[in-house]
């Protein structure tokens, strides 16, 4: 059934036709009587504006009452449903034949026996292994003495007391950079400063503050000379792939899809 469309009151004003009076009449009593210009016979049929007025009121709700009882025909039936949102009953079926099954048969978690009594160092070395400090020092050597070849060095320069580094002295260096980001200097001179303010006995019972400072110029992960141009990585690939295997090797995890 098609909606019953309600008339405005601007629409409902044309139909009645009710003219604009210039005064309100005042209908609360009724003097007909003492009146003596009142005609009972001029009131007793009604107007042609009256029968008017009627004849469009009944126009109107007879078109009211066909509107409400026509029913819809075939093409505005399927307007509406199209109209209307639609219900869609799913139906479920079961995952099956259409993808691959991976059993896995490994050893999920840790992968390594570690002891009850392990120190933050012996963790520090499942990680960092002698494979990374062997390379650490090799490219930092290689790097140095690239250095001292292509440069022209200065009587005063630093470089000049360069001697190789070697793999506990790069352990050295590398605790003394991993201490340095728990506790925190203004400067990196300022943790081998004499002052009371500064002073501590950590850093210069491992290593000189000159040793220090020529070592982190030089430290290097990979030869500069066989990386691609444009690897935006290649300085640190090689050190990223060894902490990729390392850390796999270290640890399985086993994903449940």
């Amino acid at each position: 059934m098609s909606k019953r469309k309600f008339l405005s009151d601007t629409e409902l004003e044309k139909i009645l036709a009710i003219p604009e009076s210039e005064e309100d009449e005042d209908y609360s009593s009724d003097d007909s009587v003492k009146d003596p210009m009142y005609n009972p016979t001029a009131y007793s049929s009604e107007s042609e504006e009256d029968e008017e007025v009627i004849n469009n009121i009944e126009e109107v709700l007879e078109s009211l009452a066909l509107e409400e009882n026509r029913e819809e025909s075939d093409e505005e039936q399927e307007n509406r449903v199209a109209s209307e949102p639609q219900i869609i009953n799913a139906v479920w079926s079961e995952y099956e034949g259409r993808h691959k099954t991976f059993t896995f048969s490994g050893k999920s978690g840790l992968q390594v026996d570690v002891p009850q009594s392990v120190t933050p160092f012996d963790g520090f070395r499942l990680f960092i292994d002698d494979e990374i400090i062997n390379l650490i020092v090799l490219e930092t050597n290689r790097y140095a003495e690239q250095q001292l070849i292509a440069k022209e060095l200065k009587r005063e320069s630093r470089m000049k007391k360069w001697t190789p580094t070697n793999s506990d002295e790069m352990k050295k260096f590398l605790g003394l950079v991993l201490w340095m980001g728990l506790v925190r200097c203004g400067s990196i001179p300022s943790y081998w400063c004499t002052s009371e303010i500064y002073k501590n006995n950590v850093a210069p019972k491992v290593m000189p503050r000159n040793r220090f400072e020529l070592i982190l110029a030089n430290i290097h992960f990979a030869n500069n000379e066989t990386i691609p141009k444009g690897d935006r990585t290649g300085k640190v690939q090689p050190l990223i792939d060894m902490l990729q295997k390392n850390t796999k090797k270290l640890y399985t995890q086993m994903r449940i899809l």
